[in-house]
């Protein structure tokens, strides 16, 4: 299984970019039709993450895949009128090391 991930800010419509990136691996080369492909939603403090999960026909392409996935769902998402956010670095300090 291949897995891309996409952190999104939380005012958004889910319904509409979980059918634009199902539809995202439906329409890749590299996926394999006999396998489920889902995407996964949950809620972060800083927005919602998104995982977009589906098989390669060949294991040999699965960083081509997650890549095709990854420019094209970034793609489809800002096309959906969402707007993708970084998850924010945790820097500790010398103490908390």
């Amino acid at each position: 299984m291949c897995v891309a991930d996409f952190y999104l800010d939380a005012d958004h419509n889910a319904a509409a970019i979980r059918t634009v990136l199902h539809d995202i691996a439906l329409t890749s080369a590299f996926l394999d039709y006999t396998k489920p492909v889902l995407v996964i939603l949950a809620e972060v403090p800083w927005g919602s993450h998104y995982k977009l999960k589906a098989y390669p026909f060949d294991m040999r392409d699965q960083f081509e895949f997650i890549s095709d996935m990854t420019v094209r769902g970034k793609l489809g998402i800002r096309e959906a009128g969402a707007r993708e956010v970084q998850a924010p670095v945790m820097i500790q300090t010398p103490e908390q090391r």
